[in-house]
């Protein structure tokens, strides 16, 4: 029943209270690198052995961590499941990615695939994101590796390797360029799971989940979902002090977005361990952050000030100190809600353009020239964010 509640607050936008409930059921873990990854591994491979009938999603951001999972997870399966040592085979295939490359795919008994084009496969058609099972594996007379393969929408197909065609390139005369787009699929990036519904669903977030991403990755599972959240990236960020500013965020990220405020305390500067706290809070703001918006004047408190500005660096420098400002005073409540923060700074923007001016110490000032500079630094021009296209 909580697990429904939080999936409806998360498709509500009421991120921090998906979050917390979670956080409260123990379904949020915190750990760092490789200790946290097989603690996710080791999770799901106990998972499979007392569930081997249920369904199950390990999910991940970006598609290296995936294939980091994958090596991870079908080294364990495979080795325990019931076709250990039975006969492998190597093909080629593409890799996902923004750039794929062909790579070697082993393949055996047992194995997971996704595919990631639309492809002709006797008499059915394969779709992208379609999943599969690979019932066995040999190879014919002619040495050509064969496969017969039980997909999750309900088929099975038995073909050879070769005759996998990408719909659109089995005319006549035509050759295809490159080996079809296929891949191992114990782990999927949250792209590719986005429809999906399994009975457990485990996910990885190393790289920060944004709202759509959060809401892609928590409501996946009819069962349970536990997040694996790795805080060695908010450590190292607020050990080099490169987006905390006394409690306000204003770098600006390779969409071109000035980022959330960091949920990180303003305790000593020189402090490096994160709290499980910390990092709930931090998950909470990431959460709230729309992957919607691309410009940066979409995330900016003041859009009318940001636009009559004379200067890039006038409109840079107006909304860091419009964000300190506010930020100072949610801070200077230890019980205060950060959520608010957003709410607090147009509060401040609006008396700013009311005229109420607020005087800032001559070392304020020169710290503010220095956020500038650093800000202004990452306000090139970008282009659009651009999805894997499976």
């Amino acid at each position: 029943m909580w697990q429904r509640q939080a999936s409806q607050a998360l498709a509500a936008g009421h991120v921090e209270q998906a979050v917390r409930s979670y956080d409260a059921h123990g379904r949020i873990i915190v750990g760092e690198g490789e200790a946290l990854r097989q603690a996710l591994v080791d999770a799901v491979c106990q998972d499979v052995s007392e569930n081997p009938n249920d369904t199950r999603l390990v999910l991940a951001r970006t598609h290296a961590e995936v294939k980091a999972l994958n090596q991870a997870l079908r080294s364990v399966l495979i080795s325990k499941g019931d076709n250990a040592g039975a006969c492998e085979i190597t093909v080629e295939a593409t890799a996902r990615g923004r750039k794929p490359v062909v790579e070697t795919l082993p393949l055996v008994a047992g194995d997971r695939l996704i595919f990631g084009e639309t492809l002709k496969a006797g008499a059915h058609l394969v779709r992208n994101n379609d999943l599969a099972t690979v019932k066995a594996v040999y190879r014919d007379p002619d040495g050509e590796p064969v496969l017969c393969l039980v997909f999750d929408r309900g088929f099975e197909v038995t073909t050879r390797w070769a005759d996998l065609i990408p719909v659109g390139h089995h005319s006549k005369g035509h050759k295809e360029e490159r080996p079809i787009k296929v891949q191992h699929a114990y782990a999927v990036t949250l792209h590719s799971a986005q429809g999906a519904s399994v009975d457990r669903a485990f996910v990885l977030n190393r790289a920060g989940l944004d709202r759509e991403l959060l809401y892609v990755a928590m409501t996946r599972h009819r069962q349970a979902c536990t997040l694996y959240t790795d805080t060695a990236r908010m450590a190292l960020l607020y050990q080099k002090n490169q987006i905390r500013r006394d409690g306000v965020v204003v770098d600006i990220d390779g969409a071109g977005r000035l980022e959330a405020p960091d949920a990180l305390d303003q305790e000593d500067e020189h402090t490096q361990t994160l709290t499980p706290e910390m990092a709930i809070r931090q998950i909470i703001l990431e959460g709230q952050q729309s992957s919607g918006k691309q410009n940066a004047a979409d995330f900016v408190v003041n859009r009318q000030a940001w636009a009559e500005a004379r200067s890039a660096e006038e409109a840079v420098a107006h909304e860091i100190r419009t964000r300190t400002i506010a930020s100072e005073a949610v801070f200077a409540q230890p019980k205060q809600d950060p959520s608010f923060l957003p709410q607090i700074s147009r509060s401040f923007a609006k008396q700013r353009s009311d005229g109420v001016s607020h005087r800032v110490p001559a070392q304020d000032q020169r710290q503010e020239e220095v956020w500038k500079k650093e800000a202004i630094k990452e306000t090139r021009p970008r282009g659009p964010r651009h999805e894997p296209e499976w």
